[in-house]
């Protein structure tokens, strides 16, 4: 199984990315949008994993010391990339969002299961692809601060399956802070 564990957005925050979604596809070319069920902001990934060791991935969560937090989605940013952009919206809360992530993967580390060990850059892709139509409203878009405060308390065991129109995301099991 191809997992991961992240934060799963509540409905208020996937509204506002949906809104910004909708900024970026007006202004655009080309673009392949998150789907609205699909964003989430991850925290480690695992990919391909033996479905006997989910038991052992979800103690780890379990035993994850670390109380609730807010998170704050505002900065819009992309990366540059020659077929098209991948925008992304940055979380800020870097603090506590930090010290999670942190505590999570030294967890699983410590278990010797793998993860991607590339440094944690707090973001969620919300399209892929992306041509803007013109300079100036790249600019524009990127200069927006639309923020959006969400509570984060818990952290969720998702799976990845390939679907005809993209990846399917499911939750296997959530871990609340306390």
């Amino acid at each position: 199984m191809r997992l991961f564990v992240a934060i799963v957005l509540d409905t208020g925050a996937r509204t506002h990315v949906e809104r910004i979604q909708y900024q970026l596809k007006i202004r655009s070319r080309n673009i392949r949008l998150t789907p609205f069920e699909n964003l989430h902001l991850t925290l480690a990934f695992l990919g391909e994993v033996s479905s006997e060791r989910i038991p052992e991935i979800t103690s780890i969560m379990d035993a994850v010391q670390c109380t609730p937090f807010v998170i704050q989605l505002s900065q819009l940013g992309c990366f540059f990339k020659h077929y098209g952009d991948i925008w992304w919206v940055g979380a800020d809360g870097k603090n506590e969002l930090l010290l999670l992530q942190h505590s999570l993967t030294n967890a699983l580390r410590e278990c010797r299961i793998w993860f991607d060990p590339k440094p944690f850059v707090p973001h969620l892709t919300i399209a892929r692809d992306v041509v803007i139509a013109h300079t100036t409203q790249k600019e524009e878009l990127l200069s927006r601060t639309d923020a959006y405060t969400m509570p984060v308390d818990s952290i969720s065991l998702m799976s990845s399956e390939h679907g005809d129109r993209g990846p399917l995301y499911s939750e296997l099991h959530r871990t609340l802070l306390r």
